[in-house]
């Protein structure tokens, strides 16, 4: 396999990701609309702990530290998209 092939099969993943990212975004859509009925929180600190470490568990160790790092920014960006539609501040 060559660059430009490996190249193609990066952009197809890419396409993808794409997809599932919207997907994703319009179930936090979902989140933040149950959340603004039932009055909850939109950060949970321990909930968001126990999905990364649920997520890590069979990465290879080669690329742990990466898939964490991408998973803590898709939920920082997934809670950000909540407050935003909530017309809330962020909060940490």
């Amino acid at each position: 396999m060559d660059l430009s092939e490996v190249r193609k099969d990066i952009d197809i993943v890419d396409k993808e990701m794409k997809e599932l990212f919207k997907k994703r975004m319009g179930l936090a859509k979902k989140v933040a609309a149950i959340k603004a009925e039932t009055h909850d929180k939109v950060y949970k600190p321990d909930r968001e702990k126990a999905i990364i470490e649920s997520l890590l568990e069979n990465v290879e160790p080669d690329i742990k530290e990466e898939y964490k790092d991408f998973l803590v920014n898709l939920l920082k960006l997934s809670r950000r998209y909540q407050y935003r539609l909530l017309g809330m501040p962020e909060e940490e």
